[in-house]
């Protein structure tokens, strides 16, 4: 199971607004992204959607244990 998803886009959004840990300032993108890729987007179409390279997407995927 996914580490970010753990818990609610509301959760990190408060975490991102009150500058806690970890609140990077990418938390909320990468949430939203994490999801995506659970729903099925590959990282072609996660690529474009967020408008980042994909091996910047494995790289976050990597870091939240993702596939």
């Amino acid at each position: 199971m996914s580490k970010i998803t753990n818990f609610s886009k509301d959760f990190w959004r408060t975490v991102a607004e009150c500058k806690g840990s970890p609140a990077e300032p990418e938390i909320l993108r990468n949430y939203d992204l994490v999801s995506d890729r659970k729903k099925g987007l590959t990282c072609g179409q996660l690529a474009i959607k967020y408008n980042i390279t994909c091996t910047q997407i494995m790289r976050i995927l990597k870091r939240y244990e993702i596939d």
